[in-house]
């Protein structure tokens, strides 16, 4: 799946997207850096209450500040 998102991202030369591997756990110790929105499209409904909780927790510490 990664490297059909990869031909995707060259055909439409976009030059500020990167991909990684990762679960709702591992994916936080995976980024490099902060962002000013976080989605979770077509993930949530596979996590449970607890999973969905820690996923909203972990994402908060890594939104820019003064974001909303």
């Amino acid at each position: 799946m990664l490297d059909e998102a990869s031909k995707r991202i060259r055909e439409q030369k976009c030059g500020n997207i990167s991909l990684i591997q990762a679960d709702d756990k591992i994916v936080w110790d995976k980024l490099e850096s902060s962002f000013d929105r976080i989605t979770a499209t077509g993930v949530l409904q596979y996590l449970t209450l607890q999973e969905i909780d820690s996923f909203i927790f972990n994402a908060l510490s890594h939104l820019n500040k003064g974001v909303k």
